[in-house]
């Protein structure tokens, strides 16, 4: 069994066992790995995929199990690299980060500033937007680290840390009424059209659920990930804008308002996902470190030995969060 044949049935299942795709993606040809194949299910006595005639078909109860361990050896064999690497060269290298819209527009910008200005050797890959595949992503090794402020069930396999506290605000036109309110109720704001970022799923997200547990049934107009699109359509009259806190620049924003409603909407705690099996290489926790000064190395282990999502919440409480 040579690692090279763990790497093509690997390679071909991801691939939709198109052997043509997968031989143009690792550079080699189609009968080669077709040939490999064969031999390794010859020495395993069993066989990974199905056929018909030259084509593969489907994959084999034995060879799910199969690729389960052989994805585990290759996350491995990539950390057994990784780890190498930060002997020979520790300034040089990958990060491969996905994040959300909002975090990617108003976070880490300064902070990819700083971090490439200390490893100007390591390649920088954002992966913008979210959704269920990026958990594939991160179990393939194309994607590190994940930074998100909601749903975490996409994650629920990999080990969460908890990153920063980021909270949300009413934006409106400079001369809308809810600016000379002196306190702003759930009950006023939701008999107002208002413009948020809600789920595509059918997920209830943690604005809607605080309207439902308070017996409200606010009037969302207008749904947008990018807090720049609900800006705009707050500044044409359509509605109140509820957005990250991040979002609003006081420079360029000024003609509209921002309202404080951390007593309305109590922030929200970020996460950053990772695989079990990842090796945090020096320049990532530095990366890790400047966007939460909390997560050090020891802790990263000490939550990667925990069993459930309340153990680590036990190890960072709210209280030594950064705010956002």
């Amino acid at each position: 069994m040579k690692l090279q044949q763990l790497k093509y049935i690997y390679e071909v299942a991801r691939h939709d066992l198109n052997v043509s795709q997968t031989a143009e993606s690792l550079y080699t040809s189609q009968p080669g790995i077709s040939k490999q194949i064969r031999l390794l299910e010859d020495e395993l006595g069993v066989q990974v995929f199905t056929r018909s005639g030259k084509h593969l078909t489907n994959i084999t109860p034995a060879g799910v199990r199969i690729l389960e361990v052989t994805t585990e050896i290759l996350q491995l064999t990539k950390k057994i690299q990784d780890i190498a690497n930060d002997y020979v060269c520790e300034d040089k290298g990958i990060l491969r980060i996905a994040t959300t819209h909002t975090f990617s527009r108003y976070l880490l910008p300064s902070l990819v500033e700083v971090f490439t200005r200390q490893y100007p050797d390591v390649r920088l890959h954002l992966h913008q937007g979210l959704n269920s595949h990026v958990d594939h992503m991160l179990d393939h090794g194309e994607i590190d680290l994940v930074i998100f402020g909601e749903k975490e069930e996409w994650f629920s396999d990999k080990v969460m840390a908890p990153c920063f506290l980021w909270h949300q605000c009413l934006v409106v036109p400079n001369d809308h009424p809810l600016t000379r309110e002196s306190s702003v109720t759930l009950e006023k704001i939701a008999g107002m059209p208002l413009l948020a970022k809600l789920a595509t799923d059918g997920r209830v997200t943690a604005i809607e659920k605080i309207f439902r547990e308070n017996g409200l049934e606010p009037d969302f107009v207008i749904s947008a990930s990018d807090s720049e699109i609900l800006k705009s359509y707050v500044r044409m009259g359509m509605g109140v804008g509820i957005i990250a806190r991040m979002a609003y620049n006081p420079e360029e924003d000024q003609d509209l308002t921002l309202i404080e409603v951390d007593h309305l909407f109590p922030p929200l705690r970020s996460r950053i996902a990772f695989h079990r099996n990842f090796f945090f290489r020096k320049y990532v926790l530095d990366f890790i470190c400047m966007l939460a000064p909390h997560l050090d190395r020891d802790l990263i282990q000490k939550i990667m030995r925990c069993r459930s999502p309340n153990e680590v919440n036990g190890l960072i409480p709210d209280i030594v969060l950064p705010e956002r």
